[in-house]
């Protein structure tokens, strides 16, 4: 594969104009496969021209390499300008591990002859061989998913001369096949790994928390009994790896088997009366990771499920009147979440209310009028009103009448005492709830009432003085008592006009900065 000349002279009897040339030569050639190289050495003479020497005795030269060989010759006349191949010799040098190599040619000669002896004692040079190609490299690998196949690109500049070329995907510590060896052109520069279901489930099942894994790509080389690897660290992610949770996973119901009695389907959830839990299915996580929990959120409250297994939580009464969605979150070992929604059927419903009347008639007689306007939630058209009655008792008392029932928007009668204030309640029931209403009748008052007894009018009281006006209890002939002064600008007796007898005490200009008659009456009898 290469050819270095190396000369050395020498002189025929020591003669400066008889010189005698001698060149020392080799070639190498590889052996690829044993990692060596063959060094052929050789050597001849050369006679100036013009010259002729000869005949020769003795020609001799040793040739030594590291490998220890020597070699001798001889020859006969040698005329001018003549070469004469005196002897050729190969020997072996083995490589490093790496296909790097070196030697050393030690050599000798001298010639004998009828015009005296030549003699050029010994040297050496040293041979820098050429590295033999010894593994196949990786240049260039691909981040890859799941899913795919990955290709790899690669050189293998022995070619042929391999015994085997290999490639697998390991372990990033490199001790463990992920995907086994399988053979790879000698000759070729891309792979690709086209890989098996089986394969890829191994390679999903080595990172069950994560959704990436640090994977090796390997080249083996087989070459003369020696392995060699090139390795290229590359990561694998898990792609449409979520977990596997239908809507249809997610179940519900009212418990209170009091409010499902009423509306016979426990997938109607009533307002502040049905107790409402949901139950999640298990759900199945993919690509070899595992179910770590469950979130279930309902009205702004989220109840969590810790664990691979669903299982059932208890939101408890509901405070919504139209529909809602439960959410369900699903989360694997991966960190991967799933998300599905179920809708919650929701009835409306309130506690009964009644716009209630209750007063006696014309304010004061023992007749008293009951009517109440009662509102109740439909609740899909199940929900009544059950009870509507009422009792009353003397204000200050503890014994109540009987409850009597009466009709919603119907107006009834019954009589109280107008002497006496009376304590009314009026009870509601739907088929939910019971709602009690606390009224008060007060003692029976008329509007105008003329007593001729005592000669008196009392406006929404009965009057209590002889020869008074009142209105709601205030006497009107006490506005002005006896005793009392009335200060006028006419000179006419106010007992024209207001009750009483009444004197002028006196008149003038009685108050300072009026220019004007005033007149002081004061109420005698």
């Amino acid at each position: 594969m290469a050819t270095d000349v190396h000369v050395h002279t020498g002189y025929c009897n020591g003669n400066s104009s008889a010189p005698i040339y001698c060149y020392v030569g080799y070639t190498t050639s590889q052996d690829i496969s044993n990692n060596r190289s063959t060094i052929s050495c050789y050597w001849w003479i050369s006679v100036p021209s013009g010259w002729t020497i000869g005949p020769w005795s003795d020609v001799a030269g040793s040739y030594v390499g590291t490998t220890g060989h020597t070699f001798n010759g001889a020859i006969a006349n040698i005329g001018a300008g003549s070469h004469i191949i005196s002897d050729t010799k190969s020997f072996n040098v083995n490589h490093n591990a790496d296909g790097t190599g070196a030697t050393t040619i030690y050599w000798k000669w001298g010639v004998n002859s009828s015009w005296g002896r030549v003699q050029k004692p010994s040297g050496s040079f040293n041979i820098t061989l050429p590295t033999i190609p010894r593994q196949a490299n990786i240049t260039s690998a691909p981040d890859f998913n799941d899913t795919q196949n990955p290709t790899i690109q690669y050189t293998n500049s022995a070619g042929n001369s391999v015994t085997s070329l290999q490639a697998r995907i390991e372990n990033s510590a490199g001790n463990e096949a992920y995907v086994e060896y399988r053979d790879i052109a000698k000759t070729g520069s891309s792979y690709t790994f086209n890989l098996t279901d089986a394969e890829r489930n191994v390679l999903r099942s080595k990172c069950p928390n994560s959704n990436t894994l640090t994977v090796k790509f390997v080249v083996k080389t087989v070459i003369g009994g020696n392995t060699f690897w090139s390795t290229v660290n590359k990561t694998m992610t898990i792609v449409n790896g979520n977990p596997t949770f239908p809507a249809s996973s997610i179940t519900y119901a009212d418990t209170n088997s009091t409010v499902t009695a009423i509306t016979q389907n426990n997938q109607n959830i009533v307002q502040n009366q049905s107790n409402l839990k949901v139950t999640v299915a298990d759900a199945t996580a993919n690509k070899y990771a595992t179910i770590t929990k469950y979130e279930i959120t309902f009205n702004g409250v989220t109840r969590t499920i810790n664990g691979a297994s669903g299982g059932t939580v208890d939101f408890g009464t509901v405070n919504l009147s139209m529909d809602e969605d439960v959410t369900v979150k699903v989360t694997d070992s991966r960190g991967n979440t799933t998300t599905r929604t179920k809708e919650i059927t929701i009835l409306e419903w309130s506690i009964p209310s009644a716009v209630i009347s209750c007063k006696r008639l014309n304010n004061y007689e023992d007749d008293t009028n009951l009517k109440a306007d009662v509102t109740i939630s439909d609740v899909d058209s199940k929900n009544a009103i059950l009870e509507l009655k009422y009792r009353y008792r003397k204000q200050g008392t503890s014994t109540w009448s009987s409850y009597t029932s009466f009709s919603d928007g119907v107006q009834t009668t019954f009589q109280i005492d107008k002497d006496y204030i009376y304590d009314v309640q009026v009870v509601v029931r739907d088929k939910f709830y019971t709602r009690t209403y606390d009224l008060i009748v007060i003692k029976g008052v008329a509007i105008l009432f003329i007593d001729v007894a005592l000669l008196s009018v009392g406006i929404n009281c009965l009057p209590t003085v002889a020869n008074s006006l009142e209105v709601n209890g205030y006497d009107f002939m006490s506005l002005y008592p006896v005793g009392c002064i009335m200060y006028t600008t006419v000179n006419t007796n106010p007992g024209t006009s207001v009750p009483g007898t009444w004197t002028l005490l006196t008149s003038g200009n009685l108050i300072t900065g009026l220019n004007q008659t005033i007149y002081a009456w004061t109420r005698t009898g």
